[in-house]
């Protein structure tokens, strides 16, 4: 009976200790892509861009951790070069791994989503989501 009783403490002990938290399957957790990020390059609905410590003359976003954000883009409708650069303020929110941005533009206020893919110190990867 001793021997019964023993096993069964032991055993819900062992359950306890292998117990862990749950791990982040899902990418980057929403706070880690905060900061300046520049020079995106795109491949299809994907893109890379570089962390830095401010906007050089390209384009490029600044996600503020109060959620708050400057997104360098165009300032006028025409993309042929030269192009001119102007800063736009705007918000974002986060839900898992889907970034939801509100910010100006040359014509108005867009809003826009994307998929947080990927994040390290060097490079944050996002999905331009289309609404088909």
């Amino acid at each position: 009976m001793k021997t019964l009783v023993s096993v069964i403490f032991l055993s819900i002990g062992l359950t306890l200790l292998s117990c862990e938290k749950e791990k982040n399957t899902y990418g980057p957790l929403p706070g880690e892509f905060t900061g300046c990020w520049i020079n995106p390059q795109y491949n299809d609905s994907t893109v890379v861009y570089e962390r830095a410590a401010e906007f050089n003359n390209g384009p490029g976003i600044i996600f503020r951790e109060d959620n708050s954000l400057v997104e360098r883009k165009n300032s006028g409708f025409c993309g042929t070069p030269p192009v001119t650069y102007a800063d736009y303020d705007g918000s974002y929110s986060v839900n898992d791994s889907i970034i939801s941005v509100s910010v100006g533009y040359w014509g108005g206020t867009t809003e826009y989503n994307l998929e947080l893919v990927a994040v390290d110190a060097e490079h944050l990867t996002v999905k331009w989501l289309y609404n088909n």
